[in-house]
Formats: C-alpha cells, structure tokens, sequence
C-alpha cells in the first residue's frame, strides 16, 4: 500500500482512539461532506501530497501533507451559534494540539512537523449555509530508503 495512504490510515486510527471526541474520521479520496445530514459533527481524512528530496546516499526525505476535514451544520438563535461555534474552533484547536509533534502510532516512522489552518474557517460556507468547515493540514516527515 502507498506510504501517504498508510500514513492517512494511522491518522484515522489515532483520531478515532481520542475517546474524548465525539465523532467518527473517516479517510476518503474525495472529501465530500453530507449536507443532508450535517447537523452531525463530520471529519474526513484526505491524502494530499507526497513529496520525495534524496536526504542521504540510501535514504529520501519524505514530506507528506494530511488534510483533516471538520465540518458541522450550526443553527439556533444567534447566541446558540456562538456557543456552537466555538466548540468547533475549540475542536479544532484540539485537534491540531493532538497532532503536532506527533508520531503515529501505526506509522511511528512519520512526526508530525508542522500544521496549518488557513483560513481558520470558511467564511462563505457559513455565512452562506450556516455550515462551519475547516481544515487542518498536518505536515509529516519520514525517511525512506530509496529504491535505486
């Protein structure tokens, strides 16, 4: 199996496993989000890129880039919203505070190095939709012998 696909899995893994957490990740190729039922608290795992540099005569450096998708309708009066929305900024506050520096525990050769989420959310998906989406990019690095 392709290391980021591994890589993804172990994500899903560890997610899942936070018991304090209320939902389920799932990894998937083609982050789509349910908005029929979006009052559910959603998060997918997405592959992203696999970049390869050679780091040493038998050895690449190997940058993988993991996309975590977190996504929940918010509706109630406007400070029912507020409260709800800043569980989900919470949320993700979390999640990326889970993750950084972390190794995972099914691909313990791969750490966490850096993780972004910019934008913090999607403006127009809320405004629009009232559907809070963000996404945290985690950055893993990992040597792999090469194979030449």
């Amino acid at each position: 199996m392709a290391a980021i696909i591994t890589l993804a899995d172990a994500v899903v893994s560890d997610l899942n496993a936070q018991e304090t957490w209320e939902f389920t990740a799932v990894r998937t190729y083609l982050p789509k989000f349910d908005l029929t039922d979006s009052a559910v608290l959603q998060v997918q795992v997405v592959p992203k890129t696999d970049a390869r540099t050679p780091a040493s005569r038998g050895y690449d450096a190997c940058e993988m880039t993991i996309d975590i998708g977190v996504m929940q309708r918010v509706e109630g009066t406007a400070a029912e919203e507020q409260i709800a929305l800043d569980g989900l900024m919470d949320l993700a506050e979390q999640i990326k505070e889970y993750l950084s520096r972390r190794r995972p525990t099914d691909y313990s050769a791969a750490v966490c190095t850096a993780v972004r989420n910019d934008p913090i959310y999607d403006v127009e998906q809320l405004d629009n939709g009232r559907v809070f989406l963000t996404v945290i990019s985690t950055i893993f690095y990992v040597e792999r012998p090469c194979s030449t």
